[in-house]
């Protein structure tokens, strides 16, 4: 059951840290080069 859920927890976090990035990174992309 622990380790469902760290997977899942880790899961979780990797796909909002990806997120955070492709946001920085359109927002930074579109005002500079």
């Amino acid at each position: 059951m622990l380790e469902k859920a760290k997977k899942q927890f880790a899961g979780a976090v990797i796909f909002s840290i990806i997120a955070l990035i492709v946001a920085i990174f359109s927002i930074t992309g579109n005002g500079t080069t």
